[in-house]
């Protein structure tokens, strides 16, 4: 475990400077209903497919034999010190207990940090949630009368629709559809620092209609622009000369194309150089992270959060990623190191916010491509539907499991087959309740989830 240090995370928002990192803002940006105050939003995306299945697990003796009858003989590939024996689960104090009648509930033994988040009520499980044009069970699946989501179990077209709504090929994503409408909130005249991605996966959860991705490393410096990155090529003058060359030339050139390419540029430049503003000085934060790329990641997070007044930002949306978790073999070996590192870097970051004093402002939660099948394919598990996700913050109604949890049988009412679940909350009844706590009113959320009306309530995450 590290100390959260002040390391400048120089980065630019964009692949491409043709594309732009900064898109030229429209006047007149639709103002949310709640601005006042701070307030982020980070989603931590895990790529692949976690199992749910092994993530929460049946504790009651009838639920669990029905697990074991399924899964027992895969459980044997399992370590000890990992090991699924109900003897090595720990119960969860869920405080809606009695919406599940006699059932109880267990995280994985790998999963002790975001146990301990649970029983203290900054954590919340949203059971079984996935894609879904219209509400939909196994019969009417399996006879057609309700429309499937596209492109099921394909990875990624699942992630796709996780991130936009829409299958591989969106342009926009529900995370930069929220920070469109929020971006008057944000005191800077160009509000680089409202979406923050953090490494270099692209993906569309960021990209609005004006709002973009500004990146950022936990590791060093990432460049924005394939020209910036020739300034390590020069020592510092002659860097400073090349910046403000590129930030000239905008005014200079008579083809529109270039003078954009220019701008783009410039304005690149100049958004690395507020970011750098932002981390001189001011003390660093002492909560402990995990040395795993995950925890250093959430670290990052927690830094830039801990510069926000000086980034002068007063709503961020962040996305970190983290992979490995297609687990189609090795998954007793693999999925428990997976666990315990996800695990410790959210209880991680959780903590940071506490010391910050903004835990009330801050709101982690997860996606993942999709769940896995209930039946395992002999040393591992293969692609599912329907997954449970957790939001965790001070604002979160934590200690509870909202939703549905199928129990763990093969044919029932929400099995599409070998245990791949069909998801019974939707992802818009999922991050509805996100964008709201977030400040965007009714009709704004309505715009930025069209289909919400399709299901019934929105997830009751929040406090």
């Amino acid at each position: 475990m590290t100390k959260l240090n002040r390391r400048l995370f120089l980065s630019a928002a964009g692949a491409t400077a043709a594309t732009g990192i900064l898109p030229r803002f429209a006047s007149g940006t639709a103002q949310a209903a709640n601005t006042s105050g701070y307030r982020a939003l980070v989603c931590l995306f895990f790529a692949g497919g976690l199992d749910g299945h092994d993530c929460v697990l049946p504790y009651d003796l009838s639920s669990y034999d029905q697990l074991t009858n399924i899964r027992g003989n895969y459980f044997n590939n399992y370590s000890t010190s990992d090991s699924r024996a109900r003897s090595n689960l720990t119960p969860l104090n869920v405080r809606n207990a009695s919406n599940f009648g006699t059932r109880q509930f267990a995280f994985s033994p790998n999963m002790e940090g975001m146990r301990d988040l649970f029983d203290q009520g900054r954590l919340a499980v949203v059971g079984n949630v996935g894609p879904l044009e219209n509400p939909m069970n196994r019969e009417t699946y399996l006879n057609g009368s309700v429309q499937r989501p596209p492109r099921l179990f394909s990875h990624n077209d699942q992630r796709s629709i996780w991130r936009s709504l829409e299958p591989e090929g969106a342009r926009l994503g529900w995370g930069g559809q929220i920070a469109d409408l929020m971006l008057e909130a944000n005191a800077n005249p160009e509000p680089a620092f409202t979406c923050i991605s953090v490494g270099n996966t692209p993906n569309t959860f960021l990209s609005g209609n004006m709002a973009r991705a500004y990146k950022v490393g936990s590791e060093g410096v990432i460049r924005n622009l394939a020209v910036e990155s020739t300034f390590l090529l020069f020592d510092e003058q002659k860097r400073e000369n090349l910046r403000q060359h590129l930030r000239d030339v905008s005014t200079s050139r008579q083809n529109l194309f270039e003078r954009d390419f220019a701008a783009t540029n410039r304005r690149a430049i100049d958004a690395n150089g507020s970011f750098a503003s932002a981390f001189t000085g001011g003390s660093p934060l002492n909560t402990s992270f995990p040395e795993s790329r995950l925890g250093q990641d959430l670290a990052t997070v927690a830094n830039v959060i801990n510069r926000r007044i000086d980034l002068n930002v007063s709503r961020q949306i962040f996305y970190v990623g983290v992979g490995g978790f297609d687990t189609h073999s090795r998954q007793a070996i693999d999925l428990p190191r997976l666990q315990d590192k996800f695990s410790d870097a959210i209880r991680s970051f959780y903590l940071a916010t506490e010391e910050m004093g903004i835990a009330q402002d801050v709101t982690l939660f997860t996606m993942s491509d999709f769940g896995r099948g209930l039946v395992a394919n002999g040393d591992g598990t293969d692609h599912g539907w329907g997954n449970h996700q957790y939001v965790v913050g001070g604002a979160v109604d934590g200690g509870r499991i909202i939703g549905d949890v199928p129990s763990p049988t093969l044919e029932h009412s929400q099995d599409v087959g070998r245990g791949q679940l069909i998801p019974t909350t939707s992802i818009e009844q999922f991050a509805a309740p996100l964008a709201r706590w977030f400040g965007l009113s009714g009709s704004e959320v309505n715009s930025v989830f069209p289909s919400l009306n399709r299901f019934g309530p929105e997830a009751d995450i929040f406090v």
